[in-house]
């Protein structure tokens, strides 16, 4: 209990320093070296109390549970992100907000609509599939040759965990419908989850047509982290896929917070998926805990492949770290 009150009270003089100072605070250690451990200075908001999510409202009996700042005086913390939105994965209350409902192209979170759709179809993950030069549409996630024979199950990892275009497309063709029929499906899934913004034009996310906005993508999160496999798929940092001729390939995650302090005690990542395209500058959905709390954080349009993490990474901490759950 002391630690924790004495950890408390230095988080909040870093915080309050770095408002005094305009410079951003330092996040504790354990961080990847590799990139500075900043959190950016507290931004203040202005305006009412935190929204709450209609669709997705807890029943009048858990509202005792829901979050409840430590201090009103903190409002969140600056980003890059052109949008951004910090969410209590329980109740769906909004902790944080920034142009979350504007329209933006989403990239390859695009296929956390994508694996939805190819789970409901029920794939064989032991099933071959020999890549076709058709997979490899162009974009830089290609990982596999023409003629090479890959398992179903090695290219639903490398869609997901490493955002692999070609695996993607190749999983698509062999599901048993065209693409158009998939593609109708997609926005079918996106309906039903009630996400009405949100509009898809192909299975990969290189099409800046593709579009939501931080809410919905939130929101999707909340499905997406219910189902098991996906988040062990996205919480693997590295992995081996096997191809024809017996040769192994490792492949890493795209998220960079997996070797970050957001991923080791108290805290850890429950899942994520990051995306970037011109239109689209730099995203990342992301699950993030401590204990039992869990919050989602979504940013798009970020300024640069790093700026992204340190956005989530800087919502996620100030998030878990200023709010209570009882």
């Amino acid at each position: 209990m002391l630690g924790r009150t004495l950890g408390e009270a230095v988080l909040t003089l870093l915080l309050l320093g770095s408002l005094w100072n305009g410079q951003a605070a330092v996040l504790p250690e354990g961080e990847d070296q590799s990139r500075p451990a900043s959190l950016p200075s507290l931004k203040e908001q202005n305006g009412d109390r935190p929204a709450l999510v209609r669709a997705s409202l807890p029943l009048a009996e858990d509202r005792d549970k829901w979050p409840r700042l430590r201090d009103p005086r903190s409002r969140g913390v600056v980003v890059s992100a052109q949008s951004a939105l910090v969410m209590d994965s329980r109740s769906g209350k909004i902790l944080f907000e920034k142009e979350a409902n504007q329209l933006r192209p989403i990239a390859s979170l695009t296929k956390l609509v994508t694996v939805l759709v190819l789970l409901d179809l029920e794939p064989d993950f032991e099933s071959l599939v020999i890549m076709e030069a058709s997979d490899g549409q162009g974009g830089s996630g290609l990982v596999f040759d023409e003629g090479e024979v890959v398992s179903k199950r090695d290219l639903f990892r490398a869609s997901l965990a490493a955002s692999a275009n070609d695996a993607t497309v190749a999983l698509v063709r062999t599901s048993g419908i065209s693409e158009s029929e998939f593609i109708y499906r997609m926005n079918q899934k996106v309906a039903e989850l009630g996400l009405r913004e949100t509009r898809l034009v192909e299975v990969t996310g290189l099409d800046p047509k593709n579009v939501s906005t931080a809410t919905e993508i939130a929101l999707l999160l909340r499905r997406v982290r219910e189902i098991p496999l996906l988040r062990e798929i996205t919480q693997t940092q590295r992995f081996t896929v096997v191809k024809n001729n017996g040769q192994q390939q490792e492949l890493r995650s795209t998220n960079l917070l997996l070797g970050s302090f957001l991923n080791q005690k108290p805290y850890h990542i429950v899942m994520a998926k990051t995306g970037s395209l011109d239109e689209a500058g730099f995203c990342l959905a992301l699950v993030a805990g401590e204990g039992d709390h869990e919050v989602i954080v979504v940013v798009l349009g970020s300024e640069t492949h790093f700026s992204r993490f340190d956005d989530a990474k800087a919502l996620a901490y100030w998030a878990l770290e200023r709010w209570i759950w009882k």
